[in-house]
């Protein structure tokens, strides 16, 4: 005996509630996915912040951690933290209040990250030898920018405040 196929409104409106369960269960998703995505690039912004006010403060604790980390684990890891900052970014931007600007951010923070292995030990500590030659006041500069930088990325990525009418 041959199955029948029945075509109902019955049926019509089995798959309708499939479909918009489905439709309702990958917004949820992607809702949650965004607000996740939000909250890393705020934190990593904070970091940043807090960060430069420390290199802003004391210069040689700076230089401390940049010469403990030249090593060739140490940049590895350096590369992957790089990488996966700039997904955040890349993942976060169409949450954000500068989607283009964040994206290109991203990009140019994961091609960083993709070059640092390649930039060696060696180069690498010759860059933060002549950091620590050169005056104070080239580090404090780099500080006062890592905190515009920071403080940029928490505004971009602070949730939007609600007004009442």
């Amino acid at each position: 005996m041959a199955k029948q196929i029945v075509y109902g409104d019955a049926s019509r409106q089995g798959i309708l509630r499939g479909v918009n369960g489905l439709a309702n269960a990958l917004t949820v998703t992607r809702s949650l996915n965004r607000l996740v995505m939000r909250w890393l690039g705020l934190m990593i912004g904070a970091l940043v912040v807090l960060a430069s006010a420390i290199s802003l403060a004391s210069p040689d604790l700076r230089l401390s951690l940049e010469r403990s980390v030249m090593t060739p684990a140490g940049l590895y890891a350096i590369a992957a933290l790089r990488i996966a900052i700039g997904l955040v970014f890349v993942l976060a931007a169409p949450a954000s209040r500068a989607p283009r600007t964040l994206r290109v951010l991203g990009l140019i923070v994961i091609i960083a990250g993709l070059s640092t292995p390649w930039f060696g030990v060696a180069r690498a500590r010759a860059v933060v030898n002549w950091v620590a030659s050169a005056e104070p006041l080239l580090m404090r500069l780099d500080a006062v920018v890592g905190m515009v930088i920071g403080g940029f990325l928490v505004y971009v990525f602070r949730p939007p405040t609600r007004r009442t009418t």
